[in-house]
């Protein structure tokens, strides 16, 4: 049930729970009566005046920890050149898949020779290996 009233004594001893409005469209219910809102009321406030104050002090510091987490890493004279071979390779890799795509789709391979319908095969699983090493490296090995 929703009662309305501005009786403070009479909602005292009838409600068992407070809808009050918080501002900026906010609502938040608060267990006992108009006395008991009040106190609530009170206490929420300065908790949140106080976790304010903790936070405005610490801010310098977290400021100072951004603004160094924000800043590049140089990469090194080896990792740049790798960094620089990359499109190369990848291509290489993407043209091999493609040939051996083919080679499977056409399905001869396999009927000429078995040591050469193996070949892709194997292929696959170094590329596995290669693909889980790169996985394992270090992240300062991860370039974006």
């Amino acid at each position: 049930m929703l009662l309305v009233s501005h009786d403070r004594a009479f909602l005292d001893n009838v409600v068992t729970s407070v809808f009050a409005a918080e501002g900026g469209g906010k609502w938040r219910e608060y267990v006992g009566g108009f006395s008991d809102w009040q106190i609530q009321r009170k206490r929420s406030e300065r908790i949140a005046e106080e976790a304010a104050r903790q936070t405005a002090k610490e801010a310098p510091k977290d400021s100072a920890a951004g603004r160094n987490a924000q800043r590049t890493v140089k990469l090194s004279f080896k990792e740049q050149r790798e960094l620089e071979a990359l499109p190369a390779c990848i291509a290489e890799l993407e043209d091999e898949q493609k040939v051996i795509g083919a080679q499977l789709e056409d399905g001869l391979i396999f009927a000429k020779d078995a040591k050469e319908g193996a070949r892709p095969n194997e292929r696959g699983s170094s590329s596995a290996r290669l693909q889980s090493s790169a996985a394992s490296a270090p992240a300062a090995r991860v370039f974006m």
